[in-house]
């Protein structure tokens, strides 16, 4: 569930509500084809990750108790190399997709 057995609030529901938005404003900007070209795929890729971090860090600290360095470093930092390398793939896998599709309009 959303809270622990104490009634408090999960360390990941920031990251939960994250998801929402950045699913939201990704698939909106996907809507007026931001994705149509490899950079645009990886810039619009990166924002959404980013909109989850932007969220989750700051509500890990609060509903944990942690420091704001802490939890960068626990909910963000040990995650990027991992993201960044998801990325990259998906970027690379949009033109497969487009064809796969059969949707032309991208590189």
């Amino acid at each position: 569930g959303l809270t622990t057995e104490s009634g408090g609030l999960t360390p990941t529901i920031g990251y939960l509500v994250a998801f929402v938005v950045a699913a939201t404003l990704c698939g909106r900007l996907a809507q007026r084809q931001w994705e149509r070209t490899r950079t645009g795929a990886f810039l619009l890729m990166l924002l959404g990750s980013v909109v989850i971090y932007l969220i989750g860090v700051p509500v890990l600290a609060v509903v944990t108790g942690m420091a704001f360095s802490e939890a960068i470093y626990w909910g963000a930092l040990v995650f990027i190399p991992w993201d960044l390398a998801k990325v990259v793939v998906a970027t690379l896998a949009f033109p497969f997709a487009w064809r796969v599709a059969g949707d032309r309009t991208g590189e």
